[in-house]
């Protein structure tokens, strides 16, 4: 009876791995199928869906549709079902590009084929914010819609009498992907490396990539789904997303976000289960890129292995939201046998909800048991522990494997509070007359809202893993995170210094305070612990020598540091500044529907500048000043560059480049093929 069974789960697993396999036009890595096998399994027989009496059921059931149809077959009656019930719905986002796919892969679906014209209705009908062809919204959700309407304008050509439109709408899409694929080439994107919302992101472009009829379209999702996986493969540490993130929620235990399972069934190890947790939802998106036929270039999967031979250090940068100011955002991150380091510099006020997500540095720690640990910090302005949000109040500056994190509360916070607040009260005004005139009838609610859950404390911290075992002393705490070591020095002399960890949610948290208008705050040394003879070795070498310098903290908010490694690091608090919020769907000025969003006169408030505003610090290394000025390539590493619309990823001998400087991508000097 066991040998039956066996042979029964063998005959399924080379069934799935066959029908997989067929459609695959790249070399796959080779527990790619395997994991894809394991996915689909799972999604199709036990993942639990959601009530359908929610905002958008079919961002949940679509994914369990096509793992359904790959297991069972398009004739599926559960799935079929499923369409059949939602079919009369109004579409968007998240439920446009599923349907895509579904509409595109399985066109002889009994569902798919019978309401076939329906579901096109359905879509064109929608005329409001959220249609696929002006459509208004975060980078993702735009992402998500322009590609799926050009795919749903492709198939309305066949019904020139039901959809006159179709050729108009698949001209103004090709458009926009023409513009919107090269500019990143140049500027990067405004959504940058999100662990919630990158595979959003792709999963349209994989369904251009699949399905459009153009040959230049869909180079033209090659060119973009190889940025995203290459910025994906390089933040990928050993499970978990590492760097600094425009819209993440900080460190937390368990690794459930979409982002990091793409991640491990393009570049994860080979494995028979799913890992982490299977709590949530968000693995099933990743069924988009299992039934795809795109998959990653050697070398980005190389890329994404970590496995280097001397530490890596890239920088780059990131433009605001909507490409107004190209290197508005300045990045760092560093790469160690155990551990990625990863700082973001902009700036970002942090006042309102469009900057709440942004995820201002991480550190990403490997463990032998395959679960890396992490550790961010922050300012107490929001009441949150997760080191999420930017901050009004601390600045960040990054050298390799050496962090600063200052915070600097003003005396007159809550004066600099209200008047923030008072003219983010009139963008909200200015934001709904212009929305009620570009989608008349819309009743979107007002996006523009200001910061919440505000303490606005003069304290600094940094939360780390309950694992961790600590070592005080003096003004310094040591960690021992297993394969990686930490230093990390107090900026504050003061008693009110917190020299005993909190614990929250299985997480150590040390917090740095100071009185309102004085800086606190931390420097933290990253060590792999290889390099050592032990963590009391790490620490007796620590403090062998004077490293930190605050003498100049409470007149000029200096610190100044002396690594392990000899690198001499100087940051200043900036108090003096301006600032700016992200924009996305927040704007306002343009009253007619915008096909090229980037390219429309948006705008947001006047802001005030001066003291108390300030966001971004100066910083020196060995003496010479951390120029931050000018432009700066999308990302400039041993790795990875991209700069001027020429991407390349050379790894262990393998080289992959796509040169995009000009109207069409070209996939130059890959030694892979």
């Amino acid at each position: 009876m066991h040998r039956i069974i066996i042979l029964s789960i063998c005959i399924h697993l080379i069934s799935c791995l066959s029908s997989l396999e067929t459609r695959s036009v790249n070399e796959r890595d080779p527990g790619f199928l395997l994991r894809a096998s394991v996915l689909t399994d799972f999604v199709a027989d036990h993942y639990v869906l959601p009530s359908m009496n929610i905002p958008d059921p079919e961002k949940f059931y679509w994914p369990k549709v096509m793992a359904r149809f790959e297991k069972y077959g398009i004739r599926d009656s559960l799935a079929n079902s499923w369409i059949d019930q939602l079919k009369h719905r109004s579409p968007f986002h998240f439920t446009l590009a599923g349907m895509a796919r579904l509409m595109s892969l399985y066109p002889d679906a009994p569902a798919i084929y019978k309401n076939r014209i329906l579901l096109l209705e359905k879509v064109f009908e929608r005329t409001d914010s959220h249609n696929p062809w002006t459509s208004e919204g975060t980078e993702n959700h735009i992402n998500m819609e322009r590609t799926s309407g050009y795919l749903y304008a492709q198939h309305a050509l066949e019904y020139p009498d039901l959809f006159p439109e179709a050729a108009e709408k698949l001209a103004l899409m090709k458009e926009w992907i023409q513009q919107w694929s090269s500019m990143i080439y140049r500027k990067g994107t405004g959504e940058w490396n999100s662990s919630i919302y990158q595979t959003y992101h792709i999963i349209g472009w994989l369904n251009l990539y699949d399905f459009a009829n153009d040959q230049e379209v869909r180079d033209m999702a090659r060119a973009v789904l190889d940025y995203y996986a290459a910025e994906s493969a390089l933040h990928y540490s050993w499970g978990a997303y590492g760097g600094s993130e425009k819209r993440g929620r900080g460190v937390r235990d368990e690794y459930s976000s979409a982002t990091e399972y793409l991640c491990w069934l393009w570049f994860g190890n080979q494995s028979d289960s799913l890992p982490f947790t299977r709590t949530g939802g968000e693995y099933i998106q990743s069924m988009h890129a299992v039934t795809s036929n795109y998959f990653p270039n050697k070398a980005i999967v190389r890329l994404a292995k970590k496995q280097f031979d001397k530490p890596s250090w890239t920088t780059g940068s990131k433009p605001s939201y909507l490409f107004e100011e190209q290197s508005f955002v300045r990045q760092f991150y560093y790469v160690h046998n155990n551990f990625t380091l990863g700082t973001a510099v902009s700036p970002y006020g942090g006042w309102t909800g469009s900057t709440y997500q942004i995820v201002n540095w991480k550190l990403v720690s490997r463990t032998d048991d395959d679960h890396p640990v992490m550790v961010s910090g922050n300012g107490r302005f929001h009441e949150v522990w997760s080191g999420g949000t930017a901050n009004p109040w601390t600045q960040f500056a990054q050298h390799k494997n050496v962090l600063a994190q200052v915070t600097r509360t003003p005396s007159n916070a809550g004066e600099l509070i209200r008047k923030v607040s008072s003219i983010v009260d009139q963008w909200k005004l200015d934001w709904q007359r212009d929305f009620s005139l570009r989608f008349p009838g819309d009743d979107k609610p007002n996006v523009v809202n200001f910061a919440g859950n505000i303490i606005a404390e003069n304290k600094s911290f940094i939360n780390l893993p309950g694992s961790a075992n600590l070592v005080f002393h003096d003004n310094a705490c040591f960690a021992d995170l297993g394969n990686v070591y930490l230093a990390i020095y107090y900026l504050s002399n003061g008693s009110e210094v917190t020299d005993q960890p909190l614990y929250l949610d299985n997480r150590k948290i040390l917090v740095d305070q100071a009185e309102p208008g004085n800086a606190c705050g931390f420097i933290l040394e990253v060590a792999d612990a290889s390099e050592h003879n032990g963590f009391d070795d790490f620490v007796a070498t620590c403090l062998s020598e004077r490293r930190i310098d605050r003498s100049a903290l409470s007149e000029t908010y200096q610190v100044g540091y002396v690594s392990v490694t000899g690198d001499s690091l100087s940051v200043t608090f900036n108090t003096d500044g301006c600032f700016t919020e992200a924009t996305y769907d927040w704007g306002y000025g343009p009253v007619e529907q915008q096909v090229v969003t980037f390219a429309a006169e948006w705008k947001q408030p006047e802001w005030p500048c001066g003291e108390g505003y300030g966001k971004i610090p100066e910083w020196s290394v060995n003496g010479s000043r951390v120029q931050l000025e000018g432009l700066w390539p999308v990302y400039d590493g041993p790795q990875l560059r991209l700069n001027e619309g020429i991407l390349s990823v050379e790894i262990d001998h393998l080289l992959y480049r796509i040169d995009y400087s000009g109207t069409e991508p070209q996939f130059l000097s890959n030694r892979d093929d």
